[in-house]
């Protein structure tokens, strides 16, 4: 039997204090993400957490290895391209919501 589990999207505020949240719980003393990044980490992610959580985890990655300690809106773009997950369009300081490949959820098999 295959069944699919999936967390319901969160709300804009929800989402963002559900970053705010995970961040801190994980010992960031300063902000790592700027408002066009939580955005664009919304917008694309669709409000889904598994979703939200590879494409920080992915970006956070790129900017240590780009010697950032700040994720910034280049940062999150590129990481939206490494995920294949589309680059929004981003307009006088907001991303525009792309569709992401699909995988909204696990499949596990029982």
């Amino acid at each position: 039997m295959v069944s699919t589990n999936v967390m319901p999207p969160r709300g804009r505020e929800d989402f963002m204090a559900l970053i705010e949240h995970g961040l801190k719980v994980a010992g960031a003393k300063t902000k790592l993400l700027s408002e066009q990044a939580i955005e664009i980490l919304w917008r694309v992610s669709h409000g889904l957490p598994r979703q939200a959580s590879r494409l920080l985890r992915t970006s956070l990655t790129l900017a240590h290895d780009r010697d950032q300690s700040f994720v910034d809106d280049r940062v999150m773009l590129d990481a939206c391209e490494e995920l294949q997950l589309g680059r929004p369009t981003v307009t006088q300081g907001h991303a525009e919501a792309v569709q992401p490949r699909g995988d909204r959820g696990t499949t596990s098999r029982k």
